[in-house]
């Protein structure tokens, strides 16, 4: 039995993650992320961990598209869900 935490995204996150994803990401509707592990603050900043901070650094490292998140986040958890091994 793991834990789970929600991490609401609110007005400032969502805005921050649109100029990433671009307007698509608005389809999704997402509010909140769930995660295992409690919310952290950064040990450089001291900003705390959002779901932004996940979405840059998938595309900063190039692991992921712009394209393939949003595809992905509007899948959610169906069937048709994209498998990828990273």
């Amino acid at each position: 039995n793991r834990h789970s935490y929600e991490m609401l995204i609110d007005a400032d996150e969502e805005r921050r993650i649109v100029e990433l994803l671009g307007p698509e990401y608005l389809d999704v509707g997402l509010i909140a992320t769930r995660v295992t592990g409690p919310p952290r603050a950064c040990s450089v900043c001291g900003k705390q961990t959002e779901f932004v901070d996940w979405v840059f650094t998938a595309l900063a490292r190039g692991i992921h598209s712009p394209e393939f998140i949003v595809e992905s986040l509007k899948l959610g958890n169906s069937p048709q869900k994209r498998v990828h091994d990273v």
